[in-house]
């Protein structure tokens, strides 16, 4: 009897997957998230310099087209490198004014392009290049290996 149980429970879960199309999809019922990319800043050595303390994540903005683009992500008590998040917007050229106190500003030049697009949520971003004050950097996976980030030495 466990057999037939374990069969049934078996189709019916290959057939309620394959059943659906994103058709199908409610998409009143999916919450989207828009995309970020990260920037994580460290010294010679590879230590964090927000969870150090040489940047105060209260006093770092972003700013795209005069306006806020992201935000500082203190991870210092969970494991996770403290990062600055960008949003990103659209297609082509985008360019990220990261201030990191009243007297230090950084520049980050991102080339980004359609990856795809969903049912419900999209398009999603990608990143072909990074240039963090006029050098070019290595594109990661960040953050759930979803989320873009770059390493930046300071």
């Amino acid at each position: 009897m466990t057999k037939l149980k374990y069969l049934t429970a078996v189709i019916s879960f290959f057939s309620l997957i394959f059943s659906c199309s994103e058709d199908d999809v409610d998409c009143a019922a999916v919450s989207c998230i828009q995309d970020s990319f990260q920037v994580i800043l460290t010294d010679d050595a590879g230590t964090n310099l927000i969870d150090n303390g040489t940047f105060n994540p209260n006093e770092i903005t972003v700013i795209r087209n005069g306006e806020i683009a992201g935000n500082v992500a203190n991870m210092a008590d969970t494991g996770l490198p403290s990062a600055i998040w960008l949003t990103l917007e659209r297609v082509g050229n985008t360019d990220f004014e990261i201030r990191l106190n009243q007297t230090e500003t950084d520049m980050l030049s991102l080339s980004l392009f359609i990856e795809s697009t969903g049912a419900c949520c999209g398009p999603n971003f990608s990143a072909n290049s990074a240039v963090y004050n006029g050098v070019s950097q290595t594109i990661q996976q960040g953050f759930s290996g979803f989320i873009e980030s770059i390493t930046v030495i300071r």
